[in-house]
């Protein structure tokens, strides 16, 4: 009975991790109520799973509201501007299936596609890097937009388990409703944790790589 509860047991330490991620998906809900701190609340969830996947923490309340607060501003101003220009892309489709008919039309759809899926590729990256890293915010855009181009397949994945929620609620509306508790209990915080271990062996090259440069210098 006391192997069940060593820390070092695996069985022990998945069932804590659950938990932790359940913590964590009710206070990304619960800190992203007033919409524009949505971005900060992403970025600490972020730190959390980086922490679980990594072995780099333990806790839940604490790190995750002292990251909330250490990345409220480049958090902000990514979902920001990034929400700003998905809802200009909306509108430009709007009038797009308004002004324009045949091969324009659908021209102009594969720009604006392209464009959406930039958007969210590139602020999806920034997120896990800024709570890694200390840099500033066009650094950050630059290291994600770099990041996307090498690792396309990966960047693609992480793009559709962004957008996954979203479609859901257009597509299949029914279904989202029968599944919100899924996504209200652990659904976002468990994206985030899976996108986390999707990108740590990038960030496990990308810090052997900086480590053996400074060894170098």
């Amino acid at each position: 009975m006391k192997e069940l509860f060593n820390p070092e047991n695996p069985i022990f330490r998945f069932f804590c991790n659950v938990a932790d991620l359940i913590f964590v998906n009710m206070l990304m809900i619960l800190c992203s109520v007033p919409l524009v701190t949505i971005g900060a609340s992403f970025a600490a969830g972020h730190k959390i799973c980086q922490n679980i996947i990594f072995d780099e923490g333990s806790g839940v309340v604490l790190p995750f509201f002292r990251a909330f607060k250490e990345n409220f501003k480049q958090g902000t101003i990514t979902w920001l501007v990034s929400l700003l220009i998905l809802a200009g892309l909306g509108v430009n489709v709007y009038f797009l299936f308004v002004f324009y008919t045949g091969a324009a039309r659908t021209l102009l759809l594969v720009l604006f596609g392209f464009f959406a899926v930039l958007t969210v590729g590139i602020s999806g990256l920034m997120f896990p890097l800024m709570v890694r890293y200390q840099n500033r915010l066009r650094e950050h855009f630059r290291n994600a937009l770099l990041l996307f181009v090498q690792k396309l397949p990966l960047a693609i994945l992480i793009i559709a388990m962004n957008i996954l929620p979203w479609m859901l609620s257009l597509l299949l509306p029914v279904l989202s409703i029968q599944i919100a508790p899924f996504w209200l209990m652990i659904g976002f915080g468990l994206l985030i944790l899976l996108e986390t271990l999707l990108l740590k062996s990038t960030f496990l090259q990308l810090e052997a790589r900086r480590d053996a440069q400074a060894e170098e210098e």
